[in-house]
């Protein structure tokens, strides 16, 4: 059946994520981590946190209905499993994604993106930034390791290519990518 594992720590908690998708290849094995704010400071987590969390509870939440889905394993902490989340529902929303092929407006993606978080920068290399320049959209994903960029000819995507954070050289082209929220869903005050 289905399994979550609550560790000490977010390091324990990675491994034994990582140890289990390698012994379940057929299984979906989500990585939840705690917030990465301090406690008691009102700074937000980071969004590369946020986009890990988010990720992660978004495709549970799309796994619940889905009646012929692989077995899952959430992977989380303590301290991520005593926090207050919004309901299952608030996950629910589709992050944006992009496909070669596409048709696009950047300027309505990167608005979009805004909106659920991102920040815009003139060197896009860690998590939940972005940076518009004419006919080509930088953006790191919040749930990513390594920031994309996208390219527009003739309003369609001709390229998506994710790339070095710190020489900004190319590593290689993706098809398809979800581009998830740098933000969680807000939380009905009760």
């Amino acid at each position: 059946g289905d399994l979550i594992a609550i560790v000490r720590d977010e390091i324990v908690a990675k491994d034994v994520a990582d140890a289990l998708a390698v012994l379940c290849p057929d299984s979906t094995i989500l990585f939840c981590p705690g917030s990465d704010a301090m406690p008691g400071d009102a700074a937000p987590a980071s969004p590369a946190n946020v986009g890990q969390r988010v990720a992660a509870l978004y495709r549970l939440n799309r796994l619940r209905a889905d009646e012929d889905r692989p077995r899952v394993a959430l992977v989380s902490t303590g301290e991520a499993a005593a926090r207050s989340y919004p309901a299952p529902s608030s996950f629910a929303a589709e992050p944006p994604s992009v496909a070669v092929g596409d048709d696009i407006d950047l300027g309505a993606l990167h608005a979009t993106l805004l909106d659920i978080g991102y920040v815009d920068d003139e060197r896009v290399d860690e998590p939940g930034e972005i940076g518009l320049r004419g006919q080509v959209l930088d953006v790191f994903p919040a749930d990513g390791t390594l920031p994309l960029r996208i390219e527009v000819a003739d309003g369609r995507i001709g390229a998506i290519r994710r790339y070095d954070p710190v020489d900004q050289r190319r590593i290689d082209e993706l098809t398809r990518r979800e581009l998830g929220r740098a933000t969680e869903p807000v939380q009905d005050a009760r």
